[in-house]
């Protein structure tokens, strides 16, 4: 053959620094859109309150790289994993790997446990602490005047909307009315707002001369014997919403009010 056929083509390289010898070339990494900026202006590129996995890579929120595992790349950023879930939104034991990087430190954990003296009795200390209640006990105090992470309340809203379409219901129903169907329940989720169940009727109570909800429903339930949707109407509220009210202030419900009390007017010949 000629020299020609045997020399080697060279290949043609792009824009970009040319790695040094014996170096594999940086693999090119697509750019990622920056989703929201936080308070003091760092930009994140996936969102806030959310882990974005893909390809069993976890997207880093400060650079967009994904990676095996975030936590060991934070010290690229001058974070530490407290700092970076505190900052965009994650609970405090979020895992920041991923799923192929999760099951090897499992079998490397196990494979501890079995052989690691120290390691398999500092295990057997922290389920004591669990079953006694220890560690539960130490954990709400230490959580305790701490706001909920924006990942948490977005599981509570989720969690909320399941059960709304579950009953049939609009997705934001429960979420919604949650504060006049179970106070209690709503003090417990986290994002809800203060129950104020009797706020929303205030316009209606100044129009109609009320001074509160309690003597509103004594007057229209109790004497005048209006129904449940004619109170709805009256206040403009849905009729579950006249219900929670009734209850939450101790007055029972009485079904069909206004024809047992035209009955009664006919029978006592009225």
């Amino acid at each position: 053959m000629s020299a020609e056929m045997n020399s080697v083509v060279p290949a043609v390289r792009g824009p970009g620094p040319v790695p040094a010898p014996g170096r594999r070339p940086a693999r090119q990494r697509a750019a990622r859109a920056v989703v929201a900026v936080l308070a003091d202006g760092t930009p994140a590129f996936a969102p806030i309150g959310e882990v974005v996995v893909t390809d069993a890579r976890v997207v880093c929120h400060l650079c967009g790289r994904t990676l095996r595992s975030v936590t060991a790349h934070l010290r690229v950023h001058g974070y530490t994993k407290d700092a970076y879930c505190a900052a965009f939104g994650l609970e405090r034991g979020q895992s920041l790997e991923g799923p192929d990087t999760r099951k090897l430190r499992a079998a490397a954990l196990t494979s501890r446990l079995v052989f690691d003296r120290a390691f398999r009795a500092g295990s057997a200390a922290g389920r004591q602490r669990a079953r006694s209640g220890e560690l539960t006990r130490d954990a709400a105090a230490v959580a305790t005047g701490r706001p909920h992470p924006e990942q948490r309340r977005r599981k509570a809203r989720q969690a909320l909307a399941a059960i709304s379409r579950e009953a049939g219901l609009h997705k934001d129903w429960l979420s919604r009315h949650l504060a006049d169907v179970a106070p209690a329940a709503a003090a417990s989720v986290p994002g809800q707002r203060p129950a104020r169940p009797d706020a929303r009727w205030r316009p209606a109570l100044d129009r109609t001369g009320f001074p509160d909800v309690p003597s509103y429903l004594q007057e229209r339930h109790v004497r005048q014997h209006r129904t449940v949707n004619a109170m709805a109407a009256e206040i403009g509220v849905t009729h579950h919403a006249i219900e929670s009210a009734l209850r939450r202030h101790g007055l029972d419900r009485v079904a069909h009010v206004a024809a047992r009390q035209a009955a009664g007017e006919r029978a006592a010949g009225w």
